[in-house]
């Protein structure tokens, strides 16, 4: 199926907007993620809809023409085409193979991520996020 990429970015830009970007209760009134919203300010985040190849092809290509100015770069897929333990599987070998200055993360529907008791899954796409290391290192020293 090929996804609908203007709806898939309005998706996701509304997840980051009334989800990721707001405190919540259960996690110490913080939001998920404490620097989403600056980085969504400053257009610091990209978001794609791979069309062709697979997830590894996506992330191999993000990764060598990733835009150093960026903080995010987020690859969606119809969660229907990628077994859930097989997309955790390539994030997670890409990142024991990939240039050590990034950092991958995964989230699929069926691989349910609960911090505290808050799901924070997008759930209906399966999404990496690539990430500079030293820029995640540094938010999250600042962090506590």
């Amino acid at each position: 199926m090929i996804m609908d990429q203007q709806q898939v970015v309005l998706d996701v830009t509304k997840w980051i907007n009334e989800f990721v970007t707001k405190p919540n209760k259960l996690l110490q009134n913080l939001p998920p993620c404490p620097y989403a919203r600056q980085a969504m300010l400053e257009d610091k985040v990209k978001i794609v809809v791979p069309t062709e190849g697979s997830v590894s092809f996506a992330i191999k290509e993000q990764i060598i023409n990733f835009d150093h100015e960026l903080d995010l770069v987020m690859l969606v897929f119809d969660p229907d085409t990628v077994d859930a333990d097989m997309f955790e599987q390539i994030v997670w070998k890409w990142n024991s193979t990939v240039d050590s200055q990034f950092v991958l993360l995964d989230d699929h529907p069926h691989n349910e991520e609960n911090v505290n008791g808050v799901i924070m899954n997008h759930g209906k796409y399966a999404i990496v996020f690539i990430q500079k290391l030293d820029k995640l290192n540094e938010a999250s020293d600042y962090l506590k």
